[in-house]
């Protein structure tokens, strides 16, 4: 029984382990697509990361326009 448990600790922490690269990854490509943005609009850092967090406390038209241009919305 005692070795089952010991199993299950190795698993869970490669486990954990996997899941914190995985978010590690997951934000290093936010954080990347963010300033690639910001590069290829023009529009601010901190405004890109406000619209990104819902933290905008306005959406000025013409950054709208600007990032539908760069994004190709239709």
């Amino acid at each position: 029984m005692a070795d089952l448990c010991e199993y299950d600790l190795v698993e869970k922490s490669k486990y954990n382990d996997w899941f914190e690269d995985k978010a590690h990854e997951f934000n290093e490509n936010i954080s990347r697509l963010k300033k690639d943005l910001s590069n290829l609009t023009g529009i601010r850092p901190n405004t890109i990361s406000d619209l990104f967090n819902n933290k905008a406390k306005h959406f000025p038209l013409d950054t709208l326009n600007t990032l539908c241009e760069v994004l190709e919305c239709d």
